[in-house]
């Protein structure tokens, strides 16, 4: 069956569904083209309980909320990802990683990335 290939290269999408507090994730496998076309997008529930996400890109001297690769010609030194979720017993979990992107060439020298959780409420919400 076509479902459980490995390896090889693969469009993976990511969305939030804010409605359902959900975290969807659709992959599309490419083999001598993708497997379907770009409105027949497949989502499927990844983590749930999720209040929000953030992206965040590392140019390599500050953190920035948006990354245009075609503007820049080039890819970011690391992508942030910050979620927030909800618990009924805790409240609301913040979680934080920062991950290099190694397939990048070496166009700026090569930074330390370490990102934290935030301290106090989540970005955007009172206090």
């Amino acid at each position: 069956g076509g479902k459980h290939r490995l390896g090889g290269l693969a469009t993976v999408s990511y969305r939030l569904d804010e409605s359902e507090a959900t975290l969807l994730c659709n992959v599309r496998r490419y083999l001598d083209g993708f497997e379907n076309d770009d409105d027949s997008y497949d989502w499927h529930p990844l983590l749930g309980n999720v209040e929000t996400i953030v992206l965040e890109y590392f140019d390599g001297e500050q953190w920035l909320e948006e990354w245009d690769s075609n503007e820049r010609k080039y890819l970011p030194q690391a992508v942030s990802i910050s979620l927030v979720l909800e618990t009924e017993d805790t409240g609301p979990l913040s979680f934080v990683s920062a991950a290099h992107i190694v397939c990048r060439e070496a166009q700026i020298d090569r930074t330390t990335v370490q990102r934290t959780a935030p301290q106090g409420p989540p970005k955007g919400q009172k206090p």
